[in-house]
């Protein structure tokens, strides 16, 4: 078999290296490219006896460096690039020899993992000096945090901790309390209703206490063996923050909107505001009703408080008409004085929408009807009008 390279054309590829730090020792040997390349980290002229690159490209342009001593010697050079190009060929056969990219990824993921023992190591640290309050333990910190993006680093992984089991235990208590809830346990301490219970004995506020109930109502699977809940799977990787703010929707309208676990707070809020403002038009149209309609979706309670009072007309949450936490969310019907008719026996509309006469359905209320009839495939629907 011909030769890598020949001692004839040693001085050329010498002098074509000198100028350019780089040469072609041969374009197809055994359908390989093989180059040198002198491409230092420091920016210093080459001279005989530094490191350079063998370089060997195969016919998928994939990418294999050794280093080599590069000398003025042929014989030592050719000799030692052929038993490099030998080894690499062993390991390029059995599969084990690794690209330039290769190696770099596993340098990469190397340093990475590196920096993450560092960050956890120094997150333990700290965890121990607030368990403690032992300055000891801030010992090794100290230099490690004079690079302000590692104490950020700490700081953050810290608070996420703490917040993500804040959020669980939250979760947990929520839980609890509807089972306190539903059996009226808090009588047992002669309290009148759940609100009082939950801020004399835990200092958790009313308007926490309604939320958490409210979301246990919606998204919560009660174990009718056990008597406790346990959160819907669907929904299992939300926080209990998350949770609170697609309270007013169905678990299918999430779904149906995309919301993930995984989006921004920002993003639920605005999927939400959206969600709730076609409720609030679907459910009580009049001429000036989105006018009415607050437009910055951060600010989403007052279309929360429209929209629980419209769960009358569209019950999509499915409340009992005696949860107290709602009460007037959905109040009882009141008897029919003239036919002497039951509350029970009234039917009421899943939909209501006022609207006067003269005016065009808005393009709101026209996704929303179509959205209405979508969720009922397969059923008879009655689309009724009344005239006043």
């Amino acid at each position: 078999m011909r030769k890598m390279f020949l001692k004839r054309d040693w001085k050329n590829i010498k002098d074509v290296f000198l100028d350019n730090n780089e040469v072609l020792l041969n374009d197809n040997y055994k359908d390989f490219k093989i180059e040198l390349v002198y491409s230092p980290a420091v920016d210093v002229p080459f001279t005989f006896g530094n490191e350079v690159f063998l370089r060997i490209t195969d016919s998928l342009n994939n990418v294999y460096e050794y280093d080599v001593v590069f000398t003025s010697d042929y014989e030592y050079m050719y000799n030692l690039i052929s038993d490099k190009f030998t080894q690499f060929e062993c390991d390029y056969i059995e599969n084990n020899a690794k690209t330039v990219l290769q190696i770099k990824e596993e340098l990469h993921k190397q340093e990475l993992e590196k920096q993450q023992k560092k960050e956890e190591k120094h997150l333990d640290e700290f965890n121990n000096y607030i368990a403690t309050g032992d300055i000891n333990f801030l010992a090794d910190c100290k230099e490690y945090w004079q690079e302000k993006k590692n104490l950020a680093n700490t700081l953050k992984n810290y608070l996420l901790c703490e917040v993500n089991a804040c959020a669980t235990s939250q979760l947990k208590i929520a839980f609890v309390l509807k089972v306190v809830y539903d059996k009226e346990l808090y009588r047992v301490d002669d309290y009148k209703n759940i609100y009082d219970y939950a801020y004399d004995n835990f200092n958790i506020a009313r308007g926490t206490v309604s939320n958490w109930l409210k979301v246990v109502d919606n998204f919560g699977v009660l174990n009718n063996e056990t008597g406790f809940y346990s959160l819907d799977d669907r929904l299992k990787n939300f926080s209990i923050t998350q949770l609170i703010l697609v309270r007013g929707l169905t678990i299918e309208q999430i779904e149906q909107n995309n919301i993930t676990s995984d989006m921004t707070t920002r993003d639920i809020k605005k999927i939400v505001a959206d969600e709730l403002k076609l409720k609030k038009i679907a459910s009580t149209v009049t001429t000036d009703t989105v006018s009415d309609i607050p437009e910055n979706p951060e600010d989403i309670e007052e279309l929360y408080a429209d929209c629980d009072k419209a769960d009358v007309i569209t019950d999509s949450n499915n409340q009992a008409n005696n949860y107290d936490v709602h009460s007037f969310i959905n109040p009882p019907v009141s008897n029919d004085s003239d036919n002497n008719v039951s509350a029970d026996n009234i039917e009421k509309p899943t939909a209501v929408i006022d609207i006067q006469g003269g005016l065009t359905l808005s393009d709101e209320q026209v996704k929303y009807l179509n959205e209405l009839f979508k969720s009922y495939k397969d059923k008879d629907i009655k689309l009724m009008i009344y005239v006043d």
